[in-house]
């Protein structure tokens, strides 16, 4: 169960500031733009960005139980997390200046801040690195 769940979060991540995840982005910049105006748009806008908050929160909540990281309240470190890629997301709509390494690097060591988890385990851990390879 521990590094499964390290390895769900670590796709997350991929999914969401990885190589291919500017469709993802734009998507998700269009609908942002288009709910100011359409409250059908906005309702489903909500329940698709509760649906992620929950997923990486569950996720957190997972990851916390094993006892590698520390987290007094997992839904604020998801809250930081989630905004920190919300706002690269804006990359996908303007010219890219960072890498995707880039990003996903960033978004990875603030990850760990936030979760009191040991700087570069993402990398040093040859277990995790299994698990994450593996998809589980």
């Amino acid at each position: 169960m521990r590094y499964q769940s390290w390895a769900h979060l670590w796709a997350l991540f991929e999914t969401l500031c990885g190589e291919g995840s500017d469709a993802i982005s734009l998507l998700r910049l269009e609908a942002w733009q288009a709910s100011r105006n359409r409250p059908a748009v906005r309702a489903q806008v909500g329940r698709q960005m509760e649906a992620w908050q929950q997923r990486l929160a569950g996720l957190i909540h997972e990851v916390v139980a094993t006892g590698e990281f520390r987290v007094s309240d997992a839904e604020v470190a998801e809250m930081r997390i989630l905004a920190l890629i919300d706002g690269m997301s804006v990359q996908a709509a303007i010219p890219q200046r960072m890498g995707y390494q880039a990003v996903r690097d960033m978004v990875i060591r603030n990850t760990e801040r936030e979760l009191g988890c040991r700087p570069a385990a993402w990398e040093t851990d040859p277990r995790l690195r299994a698990a994450i390879a593996s998809g589980h």
